[in-house]
């Protein structure tokens, strides 16, 4: 499936009920140092997102959180943070090619789950569009991320670009 490049709008004006994407560390230390744009902005409109992901890295150790995503709901949003790297270790480009990749496919798996699809009403997407900023931009270069998308068959809309 294809990736779009949006550069007319900002990654906040999609339509209610989407799936807004974010690449984070394991340890809980993402929204604590500087922040992309779409780190910045969940940190300001959905504190209780920055909370939970607080309260999911301190409940798991992060080899158990490296190539997996957390789904939360958030007022009109689906906000996925995907675990991607590990401040603590030395970022190795392909493991956070490899994990970007095995936590949108958990993510795609936990989007065709009961608890997803029972909140959606007529018009809602049953296959929504992911969107994201360009992912992992504070490890790794953007180009190595979108070959991780490029190779699950899902629609990408990347903001910022």
């Amino acid at each position: 499936m294809p990736i779009h490049y949006i550069t007319t709008t900002s990654i906040f004006s999609v339509p209610r009920k989407s799936v807004l994407v974010v690449s984070v560390d394991c340890s809980g230390s993402t929204f604590r140092g500087p922040a992309t744009t779409i780190q910045a902005q969940l940190l300001e409109q959905f504190p209780h997102v920055c909370e939970t992901y607080g309260s999911h890295c301190q409940s798991h150790l992060p080899s158990q959180l490296m190539g997996t995503s957390l789904l939360i709901q958030e007022q009109n949003y689906w906000i996925a943070l995907l675990f991607t790297h590990n401040t603590r270790d030395h970022i190795d480009t392909n493991v956070v090619v490899n994990t970007t990749r095995t936590a949108v496919i958990d993510l795609i798996r936990k989007l065709h789950s009961h608890s997803f699809i029972c909140t959606l009403v007529p018009g809602d997407e049953y296959f929504p569009t992911l969107h994201l900023e360009r992912l992992n931009m504070d490890v790794i270069h953007w180009k190595y991320s979108e070959s991780a998308l490029a190779t699950v068959p899902f629609n990408f809309h990347v903001y910022n670009f």
